[in-house]
């Protein structure tokens, strides 16, 4: 729950009614377009919904039951590179549109002006920001290290794709072709590539893009809890989904097993974070089948 003047917000519900503002943009956009006008509402009641990479799977739950609410079918879940939400008082919105704007400058000047005005004038603000003084402040968000772990379990790459308004950055830029040996494709607009990504797998399930296959990967291991507190892994990490995976175990003719589905890297099971839990039961014979 958040709060906010006093009163008690369902983050569920403030989500259907960001989901809701959305669709009602998308019609007022189509509205003028008569192929789109006749048909808006049978055909865009279903949606594909992009969330942070790092969503566990109850979190990726809450989003579908959030489109419900919101009178959305959602057919598909995709991730989405993403940056953190922040206190969203009007001076720090002015200060985040400015820095954004700064950082865009930053992309092909040397230096630019940060300018926010504030009515009373305890908030003005008016400095000189340098390209070297930005690439200074802004050094750990660009460590390399997510980047060769991802070199580690792929190695060849065909091409290199940056997403998000922090890849125009120079330096960024600078650092991707330094760790990959290539520089990153500039067919791509950062801004735009997710919600063209997810514009593409909804033409896919509707059947009007043929030519394309989108796939999308598990952000961490799945697995089960076995003797001793183990974390047994399953479907590994980055595995495309929709995946299965069945596996059999000597169960000493048992009838009935506790089920407990982990999702994490860890070898112990109180590490990881448990999805669900459940009860196998009716097996049969000398083993049972563990199946996810």
């Amino acid at each position: 729950m958040a709060s906010r003047d006093g009163a008690t917000l369902d983050p569920l519900l403030m989500a259907s009614v960001a989901l809701l503002r959305s669709l009602r943009l998308r019609e007022l956009h189509t509205a003028s377009v008569p192929a789109y006008k006749s048909s808006f509402r049978s055909s865009f009641l279903k949606a594909v919904v992009t969330v942070p990479t790092y969503f566990n799977d109850a979190q990726r739950q809450a989003t579908k039951d959030a489109g419900k609410i919101a009178g959305l079918y959602v057919q598909r879940i995709i991730n989405e590179p993403t940056a953190a939400a922040h206190m969203d008082k009007l001076a720090i919105q002015r200060l985040r549109e400015a820095a954004e704007k700064a950082k865009i400058e930053l992309s092909s000047t040397s230096q630019t002006e940060i300018i926010t005005a504030d009515a009373y004038g305890v908030k003005h603000l008016n400095i000189t920001l340098t390209r070297s003084k930005f690439e200074a402040l802004v050094s750990k968000l660009i460590e390399v290290q997510k980047a060769q772990n991802c070199l580690k379990e792929q190695l060849k790459k065909y091409e290199v794709l940056l997403v998000g308004g922090m890849t125009r950055v120079p330096k960024v830029q600078e650092l991707v072709a330094e760790i990959f040996g290539k520089s990153p494709c500039q067919g791509v607009s950062p801004d735009e590539a997710v919600a063209m990504g997810a514009a593409i797998q909804g033409g896919i399930l509707r059947g009007d893009v043929k030519v394309l296959l989108l796939l999308d990967v598990t952000l961490l291991s799945l697995g089960i809890e076995t003797l001793g507190g183990i974390s047994t892994r399953l479907i590994n990490r980055n595995t495309t989904i929709p995946t299965k995976k069945s596996q059999l175990r000597p169960a000493d003719n048992q009838m009935l097993v506790g089920i407990k589905v982990l999702q994490g890297e860890h070898e112990m099971a109180a590490d990881n974070k448990m999805l669900g839990e459940f009860d196998l039961v009716g097996m049969m014979g000398s083993y049972r089948q563990s199946r996810r």
